[in-house]
């Protein structure tokens, strides 16, 4: 009987260890699949971006902001779990696009949006702000 129960317990065990407990906020690192975009200007815009896909990352944000010359930081923050590391990366997985809203409106220009790239360095992609941009587009 105790061996019957100790192999459901381990059963179960197995089963649970794709779901979350512990969790803590980390960068995300984005993988850019434009090398650039237009945004409408003097509008609220959203920079969509797709994130190296984890399965030790849940519950993705992101916000950019403006900088001083022309720069966009595009910040996304997911919660990792450490009951996920041993997860393989499944559809399940896929927490992309995340919409990054930006904190101020553009004026017609062109701007560089700065994010972290896979490999976990700075990387940039050129926007676009025009009249008769979109209100959104995915990096």
């Amino acid at each position: 009987m105790k061996k019957a129960l100790g192999t459901i317990a381990v059963a179960l065990l197995a089963l649970a260890g794709c779901g979350g407990d512990t969790c803590s906020s980390q960068d995300a690192r984005v993988t850019p699949q434009n090398q650039g975009c237009t945004l409408a200007a003097n509008a609220p815009v959203t920079i969509n971006v797709r994130l190296c896909p984890q399965c030790t990352d849940s519950s993705p944000s992101c916000q950019a902001e403006l900088r001083p010359g022309n720069i966009i930081e595009v910040s996304p923050v997911v919660q990792q779990c450490q009951a996920n590391q041993g997860c393989d990366i499944t559809q399940q997985c896929q927490i992309s696009p995340v919409a990054c809203p930006v904190n101020a409106s553009l004026q017609a220009g062109t701007y560089t949006a700065s994010y972290l790239n896979a490999s976990g360095s700075i990387a940039s992609s050129q926007v676009d702000v025009a009249p008769g941009g979109s209100a959104s587009c995915t990096l």
